[in-house]
């Protein structure tokens, strides 16, 4: 399925379920909007002038709205699949909680600090699956419950497009390596490959070699890039300034 849309692309005022499938939104106010969006599988691939998902409250570009409730009926939960947001507004934006089991996740977000890659009201958990995300410094990071360990690298100045960035462990093995589509100034990567008490190096610029689908490579080898830090995960969430 594909779609262009002057508003929303999926709209329910209840709740958005995929299961499968191939889901392309290529123009679009909102990509998905409802009160739950629960996404087991498929691949989503939303370019958005607001929000890539949104979940519960707030006008759409029609001014209309979804009806307000308590902010523990609103969820988004991502179970499997493959989801590419590319947003204006925020990228993952839920009005009450965000749940990550496993699938896989790349975020191109906003570029200005009105908006951010990951906004949430409640808590963000999560356990499993892989989550990249770029944009601008606003965005909001996991949860202290969440059973999976991420990190946060805020660069102290802009990077342009398609920079790359390349986290890999003390062995030389590949955590993630990223080409983020728009400018950004901050990082977020989490991974079940992250673990406490284990080493890591960040790496900007150079190059990859690999598929790359949505700025997000697999099966790379990367190098020439300039080392940006070094360092060791001693919490849930590893916050890291360059």
């Amino acid at each position: 399925m594909t779609i262009a849309s002057g508003d929303d692309g999926i709209h329910a005022d209840s709740s958005v379920v995929t299961k499968g499938g191939n889901l392309t939104i290529t123009k679009t106010y909102e990509g998905i909007e409802s009160k739950i969006v629960a996404i087991a599988g498929g691949t989503i691939d939303i370019t958005s002038a607001d929000d890539g998902l949104n979940v519960g409250g707030g006008a759409d570009s029609s001014g209309d709205n979804i009806e307000e409730s308590a902010a523990g009926d609103h969820l988004i939960q991502i179970t499997g699949g493959y989801v590419s947001v590319n947003s204006l507004g925020d990228g993952l934006d839920s009005n009450g909680s965000f749940v990550m089991t496993d699938g896989t996740v790349v975020v191109n977000g906003p570029t200005d600090d009105g908006n951010g890659q990951i906004d949430y009201v409640e808590t963000f958990e999560i356990s499993g699956g892989v989550l990249v995300a770029a944009g601008s410094t606003k965005t909001q990071t996991s949860s202290e419950m969440s059973g999976q360990y991420a990190i946060m690298m805020t660069f102290p100045e802009t990077q342009a497009a398609g920079t790359l960035v390349h986290l890999e462990d003390s062995e030389g093995n590949t955590i993630a390596t990223f080409a983020p589509e728009k400018e950004y100034q901050s990082l977020y990567i989490s991974s079940p490959d992250l673990s406490k008490d284990s080493s890591y190096t960040l790496y900007s610029g150079g190059s990859s070699t690999g598929t790359e689908t949505n700025g997000l490579y697999t099966d790379s080898d990367y190098s020439g890039g300039t080392l940006v830090v070094d360092f060791t995960i001693s919490d849930v969430m590893t916050r890291l300034n360059g």
